[in-house]
């Protein structure tokens, strides 16, 4: 009995762990999709069928399949049918207007809310430095991470950070890391390093609104 009581003491002990950062799982995870970014939405429709009806509707559909020379190997910073469909809902201070179908949204509108989330080169995630731990992030003194601007024209901030592990800092996994600038809000990304045929998507959380770059 003895043992039993032990066991089970390890076992809630094992479960009611939990990491600094809540791992969403919206796709592949840090592994390679055989096939291009289209075919990968298509792959996973519970995630990624609104962003790729918006794609679709805003023409950029040869953006994200690879046949457009001009965008041969992009970064997607992708936004799911989650974030999405809280935008469509409006209310919010940069969609204030109810959606109940993508075919409601004005075409321009599409094409210009998927840019805000390109950038015209593959950026892995140990592309992007990291952050100097010495220093706020968002201090003019800050000399690590990159500021990025999207095909949308916005700017995003973007570092990766070395989270805790054990309660030592900077010994954990790290994570990547985005800042709106023209928002000044973080943006929170679920599952990075997304690899495709032509390009890499860093998949935005849940609670991400579409937009919020």
């Amino acid at each position: 009995m003895k043992k039993i009581l032990i066991i089970l003491s390890l076992v809630f002990a094992i479960v009611s762990c939990e990491t600094e950062d809540n791992f969403i799982d919206t796709g592949i995870s840090n592994g390679t999709f055989d096939g291009n970014m289209m075919e990968y939405f298509a792959s996973d429709p519970y995630n990624w069928e609104l962003t790729q009806a918006i794609i679709i509707r805003g023409g950029l559909e040869n953006m994200f399949n690879g046949s457009d020379s001009n965008f041969a190997d992009i970064t997607f910073f992708g936004p799911t049918s989650h974030s999405i469909r809280r935008w469509m809902l409006g209310g919010e201070s940069f969609n204030p207007i109810l959606y109940n179908n993508v075919s409601e949204i004005p075409v321009d509108v599409c094409r210009d809310m998927i840019l805000m989330h390109v950038i015209n080169e593959r950026l892995m995630k140990e592309d992007i430095p990291g952050i100097n731990p010495t220093i706020q992030v968002l201090d003019p003194e800050q000399d690590g991470g990159v500021e990025l601007t999207t095909e949308g024209g916005n700017v995003i901030f973007a570092y990766t950070e070395q989270g805790d592990f054990g309660g030592v800092p900077r010994s954990g996994a790290i994570n990547l890391r985005l800042h709106s600038r023209d928002l000044d809000q973080k943006i929170p990304v679920a599952s990075p390093d997304i690899v495709c045929d032509n390009g890499v998507i860093h998949s935005l959380n849940y609670t991400y609104t579409f937009g919020g770059l």
